[in-house]
């Protein structure tokens, strides 16, 4: 549905520079579709904004044991009982399902936003890790006291005004491009 979405926006506005936001597992269908765009099997992205994305369906990070009294909103075991469900049986490692496992060349600028305390700190931190490595344009914000998704929760939230100002910041930027 994404990919429809972006091919029939580039269509009717070819000039308008075309973004992707997403938060936890909507992280992960947008940075999906940002790798679908860097292949050039979608249309080009001036921007994907990943809010504690969940980039790796195999539910394997340490932050998920390391983080689980600090993280009141997301769990492994509530992560692993919804990557089955969604998953039906395919490889959670296919790029699609775990963009942090997908080849990132020509990835569009990334800003990722997570709470110190989430379990997917490990998937932001190891997806900007490989964006750098890529040469993508991205950065990491690591807020700490910040509860998963807050931006799109509540701005009054701890953490949750600041990154929304950075998003904002960042969205600006690419349209003023």
């Amino acid at each position: 549905d994404g990919l429809g979405v972006l091919r029939g926006l580039a269509a009717e506005d070819a000039a308008t520079p075309l973004l992707v936001l997403g938060d936890s597992a909507g992280g992960g269908l947008a940075a999906g579709l940002a790798l679908l765009s860097a292949d050039g099997q979608a249309p080009a992205l001036a921007g994907a904004v990943l809010l504690s994305p969940w980039l790796d369906l195999t539910v394997s990070a340490p932050s998920y044991a390391e983080n689980a009294a600090s993280d009141p909103l997301f769990s492994r075991d509530a992560a692993q009982a919804a990557a089955a469900l969604y998953l039906q049986g395919a490889d959670p490692r296919h790029p699609l399902a775990s963009p942090l496992l997908g080849t990132l060349r020509g990835y569009p600028p990334t800003p990722v936003s997570v709470g110190s305390g989430e379990v997917l700190l490990d998937d932001a931190r190891a997806f900007h890790d490989r964006l750098r490595a890529a040469g993508v344009a991205a950065s990491l914000s690591e807020v700490a006291g910040m509860d998963h998704v807050a931006a799109v929760r509540g701005l009054d939230l701890p953490g949750a005004a600041e990154t929304f100002d950075a998003v904002c910041t960042f969205i600006d930027g690419v349209l003023a491009a």
